[in-house]
């Protein structure tokens, strides 16, 4: 039956995707890194394949409710959020007209609870449902929010804590919310179930549990934190032919950032596995991978693993010079950072970044915009038949 309904639905389809060609050049494309302007008060889009940087809201003649926009995430149907620290809101931001509108409780009495002060903000999706985690500093806490199609959204404390006060970016890792820092502390994990904190940044002994553990936190502020998967080549043991050779191994481990006047660096920190060397006594070690040590970054503040695979950093001048800019990585790779984008022209201290999932053209004169609300509307109904 659904095979059916998404077969009718085809022809309008169609008429929709013919009403919105010639859209504009700045229509956003799946991979553009979006990116919100804390300074300024806007969000801007960014095409890591040519550089081009340009505003995506507010537009001229649009109500502008950001004022310190932060934390920032893109639905895959089509909608941009962002919280913002100065007005604790939550805003929901049209990517095609660039309009914005504060998120309401259901019902729309209020605007929803996203705590005081909130800065980091992360997404994950399912069919007919999504959640987004906040980090508010002012309230020292870490909100849950959870949204279901046709019942609303809701939100609630999963965590109250005195070091959510030095809370910035968040993103989530299986069961797992990593919550990055500024105290010194690195990062830490709050179960998305029970709201439990523990220390991933800490090394026991496991055949001496007496000991007490290495800690390897950086001792210095830690703006994001990003799961992330690569591959990296490494010289294991090989105990057949008892020989050290050339291994290509997989890691998925968090990054995260940090910033002093010592220098910055983009840190994993985690469990290598190989093959025990009987040469190397530290074969089953936790060894700490540094992917970038200052150059080209002088204060990086987000991450984000783009649709090509790559690791994306946000960087800002503050506090040490220079322009800001985005920055792609390639960890395991050896290849040096790699500046992709200037944002010296658009903004002075860029603090959140996010990656388009899907295209969202912009809409043409008159029918566009109608034609996109179609569009969306019918994305909605075809998860929704699927879904049953």
């Amino acid at each position: 039956m659904a095979a059916r309904v998404r077969w009718r639905l085809l022809p309008l389809l169609v008429v929709v995707s013919g009403l919105l060609a010639g859209s504009a050049a700045h229509a956003i494309l799946a991979g553009d890194l979006l990116v919100t302007d804390r300074t300024n008060g806007r969000v801007l889009a960014v095409r890591p394949g040519t550089g081009a940087v340009w505003v995506i809201s507010p537009r001229a003649g649009g109500a502008d409710l950001l004022v310190e926009p932060a934390g920032i995430v893109m639905t895959d149907f089509g909608v941009i959020v962002v919280v913002d620290e100065a007005t604790s809101q939550l805003v929901a931001i049209d990517p095609a007209t660039g309009d914005q509108s504060v998120v309401q409780e259901t019902g729309g009495s209020a605007p929803l609870a996203v705590g005081s002060a909130p800065f980091g903000l992360a997404l994950r999706q399912t069919e007919g449902a999504y959640e987004m985690w906040i980090s508010a500093r002012g309230s020292n806490e870490i909100r849950h929010v959870i949204g279901l199609e046709g019942f609303g959204i809701a939100s609630a404390t999963l965590s109250a804590d005195a070091r959510w006060s030095d809370a910035r970016g968040v993103a989530v890792a299986g069961d797992q919310l990593l919550v990055a820092v500024g105290d010194g502390q690195g990062y830490w994990k709050v179960n998305l179930a029970t709201g439990a904190i523990s220390d991933p940044l800490l090394e026991y002994d496991s055949m001496f549990p007496e000991l007490p553990p290495i800690d390897h936190s950086p001792g210095v502020p830690a703006w994001d934190v990003e799961p992330y998967q690569y591959e990296v080549k490494v010289n294991v043991f090989d105990a057949v032919t008892f020989h050290t050779v050339l291994s290509l191994q997989k890691r998925a481990e968090p990054f995260f950032l940090t910033c002093d006047a010592a220098g910055t660096r983009i840190t994993a920190y985690g469990t290598l596995y190989k093959p025990f060397d009987p040469i190397d006594p530290k074969s089953f070690a936790k060894d700490t991978v540094e992917v970038a040590d200052g150059t080209p970054l002088h204060c990086p503040t987000a991450l984000a693993t783009g649709l090509d695979g790559l690791l994306y950093v946000l960087d800002t001048s503050f506090p040490f010079g220079g322009d800001p800019a985005i920055v792609r990585v390639a960890p395991g790779s050896g290849t040096d950072p790699i500046v992709v984008a200037s944002l010296s022209s658009f903004t002075i201290q860029p603090m959140g970044l996010a990656v388009a999932p899907i295209s969202i053209p912009e809409p043409s004169a008159g029918t566009g915009a109608i034609a996109l609300g179609v569009l969306l509307l019918l994305a909605r109904r075809s998860r929704s038949l699927r879904s049953r």
